[in-house]
């Protein structure tokens, strides 16, 4: 730090060092601040993310989104500092604007990545099934969160018999289906549940016979 002083992503990390050597955050912020005006103008963005990271830390919404104003005036689809304003927003119990900032951030993200077609996602499933099993595969339907990123075809809930179909037309059986389709995930909650109970039974045992 000492030798680069105008350097934005030194004194971030100097931050973050600081920070997670043990001293108290407000005093990081303090010296953040302070270094921040000597830093090149092109390069505080960097210094405003951490701004905007540990101000968010210790609950300033305010400030927190400031510094993330900030970084998006430098750049305005910075994708670190539409999470942090998002996250100010939330802070500040925003949750109708908080979400949507988050929904659009992620949506503008997807949008510049295509999206792969839906024969990849069988293509995904059968290739697991091959190598690790039938009994191996299991799906994660939480649509919460992806705003878009998902393959061509699979936009919400009333799409996922598409993949059943996609399934049936590799040549699944029925039974396998239903594995894929939640059976497998059904048996691991059982066995969890099963190893549980067994561990609490040794536990009770083992604390009555001391």
């Amino acid at each position: 730090l000492a030798l680069q002083p105008a350097s934005g992503g030194v004194v971030a990390q100097a931050g973050e060092a600081l920070w997670h050597g043990g001293r108290p955050l407000r005093d990081v912020i303090v010296r953040l601040e302070q270094a921040r005006p000597a830093v090149r103008p092109e390069e505080r963005f960097r210094v405003d993310l951490m701004l905007a990271r540990l101000r968010w830390t210790v609950g300033d919404a305010t400030a927190a989104q400031a510094a993330s104003d900030s970084v998006l005036a430098y750049q305005s689809d910075h994708p670190e500092g539409l999470w942090q304003r998002a996250a100010a927003l939330a802070l500040e119990r925003r949750w109708d604007e908080a979400y949507a900032e988050y929904d659009r951030v992620q949506r503008e993200w997807a949008a510049k990545i295509p999206r792969p077609p839906f024969k990849s996602l069988i293509d995904q499933i059968d290739h697991i099934a091959k190598v690790a099993g039938v009994d191996h595969v299991g799906l994660g339907s939480d649509f919460d969160g992806v705003s878009g990123a998902t393959p061509e075809g699979i936009d919400s809930a009333a799409d996922l018999p598409k993949i059943t179909q996609g399934l049936v037309d590799r040549g699944y059986s029925a039974g396998d289906i239903h594995k894929i389709l939640g059976g497998n995930t059904l048996h691991v909650f059982r066995e969890v549940e099963r190893v549980s109970r067994q561990m609490q039974a040794e536990k009770t045992n083992a604390a009555a016979s001391k």
